[in-house]
């Protein structure tokens, strides 16, 4: 926005034109994250055990994104999901890269509402013209959260209809991933001998006070980020390190911070 603004383009012009470059990161990224992390990591038997390639819940989510074309669960999962963990679940369920980019592109729904409200939020403080702006970044932020919001909750009904309805196909044990059996039993003897060995009635003076010295500085962190304003108030989207801290960038931390 700011970059078009000094080259004189129009309002509409810069969000246009960010919203394509957004869209066109998005496409990459998913891209990138399905095909060069995703499909690479699957390889290993502890990550496809980590994202539970075996549960119920994930050999639906496979299920439902094996769907062609644009049907509304899949294009849900992958508007309303966490962008990095989807794509990459994606790699690792080897699905087809194609189908996937193409249900993403509805994506742009919510790209420009984003877009929008980032622009507003920037050009209200550009020109005291633009002022009114300040409540359209609002309407903007809260319209795209609100479409991604919902694409979620939509996704996650989708899921447990998929649960239900392919229920048989789900209980099939001969397609599951023999590898990450194996290594579950492994672990689950692992994990019994380590709950054995923590429990609070059995650790020493040394770890209880260790644990309970954590938790005090981590309630301490939040009181201090809450109340004793760590950092300098009133630097703004606008604001500069040469203008607005003379030069210092560390000065945007407090004493406090």
């Amino acid at each position: 926005t700011a970059k078009g603004m000094h080259e004189n383009w129009s309002i509409v012009g810069v969000i246009a034109y960010t919203s394509v470059v957004c869209l066109a990161l998005k496409m990459l990224a998913c891209a990138v994250q399905q095909k060069l992390f995703g499909e690479r990591l699957g390889g290993y038997v502890f990550v496809r055990q980590a994202v539970g390639v075996n549960s119920d819940t994930i050999r639906a989510m496979k299920i439902m994104m094996s769907e062609p074309g644009f049907s509304l669960p899949k294009v849900a999962v992958l508007l309303g999901g966490p962008d990095w963990p989807t794509s990459v679940l994606c790699g690792i369920l080897k699905l087809p890269l194609g189908s996937i980019l193409c249900a993403t592109t509805p994506i742009v729904l919510c790209i420009v509402p984003w877009v929008c409200g980032g622009a507003f939020t920037y050009l209200k403080d550009y020109d005291e013209k633009y002022a009114w702006m300040e409540s359209m970044s609002v309407v903007g932020i809260g319209a795209a959260a609100a479409m991604q919001a919902g694409a979620g909750v939509f996704a996650g009904f989708a899921l447990e209809k998929t649960l239900r309805t392919h229920a048989a196909e789900i209980a099939d044990r001969s397609n599951l991933d023999y590898e990450v059996l194996a290594r579950d039993d492994e672990q689950a003897t692992h994990r019994a001998a380590y709950k054995a060995v923590t429990e609070w009635s059995v650790l020493g003076q040394a770890e209880r006070r260790l644990l309970k010295a954590s938790v005090g500085c981590m309630i301490s962190s939040c009181y201090v980020f809450t109340f004793a304003y760590p950092f300098k108030h009133g630097f703004t989207y606008t604001s500069t390190v040469r203008c607005d801290l003379d030069g210092h960038g560390d000065r945007f931390v407090n004493p406090s911070g």
